[in-house]
Parts: structure tokens; sequence; C-alpha cells
């Protein structure tokens, strides 16, 4: 699995950064979420909401989840997101945002 890594965005003084994977199955969603919050780099980090969708083959579809870190309808957001651009062949994908809090509370414009 490799993870790439976005470059870092600034609104409103918070800092945001975002990371993906291809992914094909829970395992590989599991280890890319843990090496990313193994990464120290992020440990500051306010934030990390993650999103991912995989296809599932005994369910015969593709099946998503997120968490929102505390974020709330972030996570959401991103699986919204990821089901509007993934094309249903495209295999798994994982991303994870990181947020590093500015100082100012930024509403519904962090999405």
């Amino acid at each position: 699995v490799e993870l790439r890594h976005g470059a870092e965005v600034v609104e409103q003084r918070s800092r945001f950064q975002a990371h993906v994977a291809r992914v094909a199955n829970a395992q590989q969603v599991a280890w890319a979420h843990r090496t990313l919050l193994a990464d120290e780099r992020l440990w500051g980090a306010s934030n990390n909401v993650v999103a991912h969708r995989i296809y599932d083959p005994s369910k015969g579809r593709m099946v998503e989840d997120y968490d929102d870190d505390h974020e709330k309808g972030a996570g959401e957001s991103l699986v919204m997101m990821l089901r509007s651009l993934q094309a249903p062949d495209d295999g798994g994908v994982f991303v994870m945002v990181s947020r590093w809090y500015g100082g100012r509370e930024l509403g519904a414009d962090r999405f």
C-alpha cells in the first residue's frame, strides 16, 4: 500500500493536509490509518478525519466507513466526496485529512 500526501492548505489560519492510499480490504485500511497516526509529523494535528470505500466480495458491493475525529460531519462529507468521485470499478480508497487548528472556528467553511 502506497501512501500519498497532498500539499498543506491554509484556511483562516488552520492548516489542512490530505493523505490517500489505494486499498483492497479492511486490513489495508487499518494499516494505512495506523501508519499515518504513527507519523510524528502528524502528532500535533488537532483532528485526523478518515473515510474509506472498499469492495466487499461477501456483500457483492462497495462498503464505506468514516471517523469524524470530533469534527462533526467531516467524515460523512469525505465519504460523500469519495462516492461522487470514485467509479464502481476503481477499487478501494482510504483518505485521511489532518487539521491543525489555527484559533478560529471555521463552521461549514471547513468542508
